[in-house]
């Protein structure tokens, strides 16, 4: 799920030459209809999955992550860590 909502982000940025910012957030997916469904999906855990622009580990592209099982950023293991998208 996180990649389709990276891929869609990028349409985004494709259509508005800029990307979302933070209090647009994911849910302007939705409002510019690039996402075509009414809402978006939840991580494995049932929450949201985060926005953030920009990116903490570039600046020119936006984050786009869960908080994984633990709703805690960061983690090292595979119950507390950051899931995020490994494709590009």
């Amino acid at each position: 799920q996180v990649c389709n909502i990276q891929q869609a982000v990028k349409q985004y940025f494709i259509r508005y030459n800029k990307y979302p910012s933070n209090s647009e957030g994911l849910q302007s997916l939705i409002t510019s209809r690039i996402w075509g469904k009414k809402k978006l999906p939840k991580d494995p855990w049932g929450k949201p999955f985060v926005y953030r622009f920009p990116g903490q580990d570039d600046p020119t592209q936006p984050d786009v992550f869960s908080l994984g099982a633990d709703s805690k950023a960061g983690g090292t293991d595979d119950t507390t860590k950051d899931i995020r998208c490994e494709q590009d």
